[in-house]
């Protein structure tokens, strides 16, 4: 396990003098995404793509009419940074219930193929 540490500093009050604290927080790597969680991560950047598609606009104007930069939007088109509260103020901005979001073909469940 790896610690982080980080530094705050305060001024006194009192005698103008700087002070430290110290913090420290615990960090784990990610743990490595197997097949499953990769493909519901592309479907998920696929979604994306295809709900901006469907209104015609480019990203930028999609993302400014959001209220977002063109910059995060697109890292939710190629499969970075979408939680699950992502994808719901996603759908509250473009008037779609979470069932809608994910109401897609892309979601539809694999048939095992391995015997």
């Amino acid at each position: 396990m790896f610690e982080i540490k980080y530094r705050i500093i305060f001024e006194s009050s009192l005698y103008g003098l700087p002070y430290f604290f110290y913090f420290y927080t615990a960090c784990r790597m990610p743990a490595k995404l197997d097949n499953i969680d990769i493909s519901l991560k592309l479907a998920i950047a696929k979604r994306f793509e295809e709900i901006r598609k469907q209104s015609g606009k480019t990203q930028e104007a999609f993302a400014h009419e959001a209220g977002r930069d063109k910059q995060s939007y697109n890292k939710n088109e190629k499969g970075k940074g979408a939680t699950i509260y992502t994808i719901n103020k996603f759908c509250i901005e473009n008037e779609i219930s979470l069932k809608q979001f994910f109401d897609s073909p892309l979601f539809a469940p694999k048939k095992n193929t391995k015997k």
